[in-house]
């Protein structure tokens, strides 16, 4: 029997399961408030118990606010506690540390409610970026008990990380422990299958390798080297290398060298 399923209220995901466990990696306020704002009001429009859990960039006054701006009778909802707009700290530490399972107990606890209630179960989305390096090994383990139950229970969550704080580890850590995984690149929201190969890359990619923005800023001095049979310095390599790894650049360098001889 095919499962049930809701809208996502999410760019690039129309509809979901019960038990879709998603994560958003950010890179702004504004890109935090463009998913959870609809996929929170696609919640309140399906009467499901919603509960967004905030941190900075986004405080639970933003969060209203943001709200507010396309669901102009929040304030009912609110009244009639079918959402919470909560802090961190009123949830994830509220008993001064991070508890992995007390806080997953809790949102059992509000399924339970939610059902209570008359309420089609629950919404969730949290923000993480209040995780110091100390607490990443408990939550990676909640994150990984809450991927192999929540698909048991009629909940949709979204978990939020700031790309900022994460490196290449971490966000293997994170889409492994996630069905679907959002970021957006070039100004769109882009899926798991494409973070899995930003990731690679940036697994693969040495330290001290540099960017064609970098490298373009050495073209005209490399051309004007190798026009004079200069030696070229160890301070060039990483230009050198950087062309031999991209066409658009090599192409570009090839184009300069053409366009100075000729005017030579």
């Amino acid at each position: 029997m095919a499962k049930e399923t809701r809208a996502a209220g999410i760019d690039v995901i129309d509809h979901v399961p019960w038990g879709t466990h998603l994560c958003l990696f950010y890179q702004s306020k504004e890109d935090l408030i463009d998913v959870m704002v609809p996929y929170f009001k696609a919640g309140l429009e399906n009467n499901e118990f919603c509960t967004w859990v905030t941190s900075e960039p986004v405080t639970a006054e933003d969060a209203g606010r943001s709200l507010r701006r396309v669901i102009p009778n929040l304030d009912e909802h609110i009244e009639s506690g079918q959402i919470e707009i909560l802090d961190y700290s009123q949830w994830y530490t509220k008993s001064g540390v991070f508890e992995g399972d007390k806080v997953f107990e809790g949102w059992v606890k509000k399924e339970d409610e939610a059902l209570r209630r008359g309420f089609d179960r629950l919404r969730l989305a949290g923000n993480t970026v209040w995780l110091e390096k100390e607490d990443w090994a408990e939550f990676a383990d909640y994150e990984a008990t809450l991927a192999g139950v929540i698909p048991k229970h009629r909940m949709i969550a979204v978990c939020t990380y700031s790309l900022e704080k994460c490196g290449a580890s971490e966000v293997l850590d994170v889409v492994s422990s996630h069905q679907f995984a959002l970021t957006r690149l070039e100004s769109r929201w882009v899926d798991l299958d494409r973070i899995r190969e930003l990731v690679r890359v940036i697994v693969t990619t040495r330290p001290d390798e540099i960017g064609c923005d970098e490298c373009f800023e050495q073209l005209d001095r490399l051309a004007e080297m190798r026009l004079a049979d200069e030696e070229i310095p160890e301070a060039m390599r990483l230009v050198q290398d950087h062309l031999q790894r991209c066409h658009d650049c090599h192409e570009e360098f090839e184009a300069l060298l053409a366009t100075m001889r000729a005017s030579s």
